[in-house]
């Protein structure tokens, strides 16, 4: 009898404590606002794969890609985070002179 007066008490415990925790994110959210985009995703580097590599590419490049020599982007890509700079220097060197 007494095993099941704690585990009551325990699960009482933890339910409180999971309310005042959501009321206290909540007020937070209603006195700071929604964060931005750039606050809630750091860095500018993108893992894309598959169908989304290609328009981050051409968002890049403003074109297909023309790989150079040796370079993987779609497993570089999809494995890492790839930044611009790495897509302009796989696809569109000529956009960097």
């Amino acid at each position: 009898m007494n095993c099941k007066l704690i585990a009551i008490f325990a699960v009482l415990v933890l339910s409180v404590s999971a309310h005042l925790g959501a009321q206290a994110a909540a007020a937070n959210f209603k006195a700071e606002g929604p964060l931005s985009r750039a606050v809630r995703v750091p860095g500018v580097a993108v893992r894309a794969c598959g169908r989304r590599l290609v328009p981050y590419v051409w968002s890049v490049c403003g074109d297909a890609c023309e790989p150079q020599e040796g370079i993987d982007i779609a497993t570089q890509c999809c494995t890492y985070q790839c930044t611009a700079e790495y897509i302009q220097t796989a696809c569109c060197p000529r956009l960097l002179l």
